[in-house]
């Protein structure tokens, strides 16, 4: 626990936890990535706690549930998508135009994603294609 108290949390005046909620021992624990997309520090957890009405903070586990996981991780998306990048979701006229929009996003929407996450996307997106996961 020390270990993410140093990285993440509030014992470094140059650690990013402070700046971002943690401010109490064991809160770079509590709060380390969880979810699909990864949800750090107090404050990300506040604000998705917020979103799906659920108290993340007290209850950070939460997200490791499938469901919960699910649902913030198509917040994050949406919310990049529709601020950062101006792109509604709902408009893709393509697979491949939304793989490139989500995997953009997924990155912050402010830069282009490693070539890989493009190619990984495709080859996910087609295997729930096939298994009728996805119909087009």
């Amino acid at each position: 626990m020390e270990f993410y108290d140093h990285i993440y949390g509030y014992k470094r005046s140059d650690a990013p936890g402070g700046k971002y909620g943690n401010n109490s021992a064991g809160d770079g624990w509590n709060y380390r990535g969880r979810g699909m997309n990864q949800v750090t520090f107090k404050r990300g957890y506040e604000n998705y706690g917020e979103k799906v009405n659920l108290d993340l903070v007290g209850n950070p586990e939460l997200l490791n549930d499938a469901d919960v996981a699910a649902t913030v991780a198509v917040i994050f998306l949406t919310g990049v998508l529709r601020g950062t990048m101006r792109k509604e979701p709902n408009n893709f006229t393509s697979l491949e135009e939304a793989i490139e929009a989500t995997t953009t996003a997924n990155y912050g929407g402010n830069k282009r994603a490693p070539q890989e996450s493009y190619v990984n996307a495709t080859a996910q997106a087609n295997a729930c294609i096939a298994a009728g996961y996805i119909v087009l």
